[in-house]
């Protein structure tokens, strides 16, 4: 199943971009798939690993600016030419996680007064929670109702 996979993700790329010739890299700039490219990209992959994607584009966020942080959540979060669905998906950190240490051997739990053996982390993360939180700050949540009033789910699970 993964060779599969594997293949079928090297055949879009290939119909995305075209042959790569070795050593022949190609410009940032000259590699831009067309909507209907990106389309059947989406299509081709159909969501599939989204739900385990939320974390990481949640933690991928956190190091943005708002304004590049909207972007980037409203691109993963709002349906487009990359994905029709609305993208509801939501995870949970990882509980007591180790402590973290910094150069000189302390415990940052130790710094932030948490207790040994204290419950930590099992918080509930989602993009779409992100968006609308980013949006609000940024005075945006009307383009974002814009976009949800638009749109038409495709299938029951839309």
């Amino acid at each position: 199943m993964l060779l599969f996979r594997r293949t079928l993700f090297a055949l879009a790329v290939v119909v995305a971009f075209g042959p790569l010739e070795l050593g022949a890299a190609p410009e940032k700039d000259d590699v831009k798939p067309t909507a209907g490219v990106r389309s059947a990209l989406g299509a081709i992959f159909a969501d599939e690993h989204v739900a385990q994607e939320a974390l990481q584009i949640h933690d991928q966020a956190l190091m943005l600016d708002e304004a590049a942080r909207f972007e980037l959540l409203s691109a993963w979060v709002l349906p487009s030419n990359d994905h029709p669905t609305l993208r509801m998906q939501c995870e949970f950190t990882q509980t007591c996680p180790a402590p973290m240490f910094d150069r000189t051997g302390t415990a940052q739990t130790e710094k932030s007064g948490l207790k040994r053996g204290q419950f930590t982390g099992g918080d509930l993360v989602s993009p779409a929670m992100d968006l609308v939180e980013v949006a609000a700050r940024l005075n945006r949540l009307d383009e974002i109702q814009s976009v949800v009033d638009q749109w038409k789910p495709t299938s029951p699970e839309d």
